[in-house]
């Protein structure tokens, strides 16, 4: 169920206890301490789920899809809080899921590219982000239970343009679209 994950996820990024290059480093644990993303910057969760390249056009991505834009802050808790807050009326379950699969899923292809040594293009990861919103949307997911929808969610629909798809087939898709002109995983 990958909606609690990604809002347990969420939440431990609000409260800056994910564990990064940065934080490893504190406790005596030594590694890689550079973002596997960009390969160039120092892993901080601050660069790597909001300043990096690669996290700057998945959010970008995003706040294009719905037609929205938020003001540059300088850490990824600014940004988070700058979204709609409970006291708007445009706060929303489904606002809260596409921010926390964004998160999510660029902390995903971080793990896969450090644990896996597997590296999906931008255009494959954003796809997977669009496809795991779609399936709690169109309750193909077992985290769809957890979902109510609002009017304001309605009309977020309308903007994103969900499509009823066939979940395994977008799947498939996104697999073969991530190995273009690249080996294929190892072990796979």
């Amino acid at each position: 169920m990958v909606l609690p994950k990604a809002r347990a996820f969420l939440w431990i990024v609000l409260h800056e206890k994910i564990l990064m290059g940065d934080r490893l480093k504190v406790i005596g644990i030594q590694g890689p301490n550079w973002c596997f993303l960009c390969k160039s910057e120092e892993e901080t969760s601050n660069h790597l789920l909001y300043k990096c390249p690669f996290s700057e056009a998945c959010w970008n991505w995003y706040l294009d899809m719905v037609g929205l834009s938020l003001a540059k802050n300088e850490t990824l808790k600014d940004f988070l809080i700058a979204w709609p807050s409970s006291k708007s009326s445009k706060w929303s379950t489904l606002w809260i899921i596409r921010l926390a699969m964004i998160a999510w899923h660029i902390w995903k292809e971080r793990n896969k590219r450090i644990f896996k040594e597997v590296e999906r293009s931008l255009e494959a990861v954003r796809e997977g982000i669009k496809i795991a919103i779609e399936e709690v949307v169109n309750g193909k997911s077992l985290s769809a239970r957890y979902v109510k929808l609002t009017d304001w969610d309605k009309e977020m629909e309308k903007k994103w343009e969900f499509k009823r798809i066939d979940i395994n087939q977008a799947k498939k898709a996104v697999d073969r679209k991530a190995f273009i002109g690249r080996d294929p995983p190892k072990g796979g």
